[in-house]
């Protein structure tokens, strides 16, 4: 049996032509998706992942303030540390707020898992602007 050979250059294009060919079969990895590119069922985990790291996070800072209320009474604290305190307390109620909000819109994302139906733009909207808000405090 005789080999054939292939010359160098042959070898070479074919082999960036099978190289450039299956580069767009691979998935692009660390492109982070656009909101308004993602469908309803990965705009749906990532808010359900955003809200409990957000819930997780509020949870472990209220904990984290109460035992340092415990530690110290308000009638101890210089008028320094109780405006820090205060303003902790302001900031725990506005982000409980939101939380609460974004748990409805959250709810309708879960339930297009289920039922199918998309919720609307609207919500969507709210949805997302309430994680800016969630995210910016």
């Amino acid at each position: 049996m005789r080999r054939v050979r292939i010359p160098v250059q042959v070898f070479m294009v074919m082999f960036f032509l099978i190289l450039f060919s299956t580069m767009g079969c691979v998935p692009q990895t660390g492109q982070p998706i656009k909101i308004e590119q993602m469908s309803p069922k990965q705009y749906a985990l990532w808010m359900n992942n955003i809200y409990l790291n957000e819930h997780a996070a509020y949870e472990r800072d209220i904990t984290v303030h109460n035992q340092s209320v415990l530690a110290k009474p308000d009638g101890q604290l210089t008028e320094e540390e109780l405006a820090i305190r205060n303003d902790k307390r302001d900031i725990f109620k506005r982000k409980k707020q939101v939380l609460t909000e974004l748990h409805a819109a959250l709810v309708l994302y879960n339930s297009y898992m289920t039922t199918g139906i998309v919720p609307t733009n609207e919500i969507t909207i709210k949805a997302t602007e309430l994680i800016d808000k969630l995210l910016s405090f």
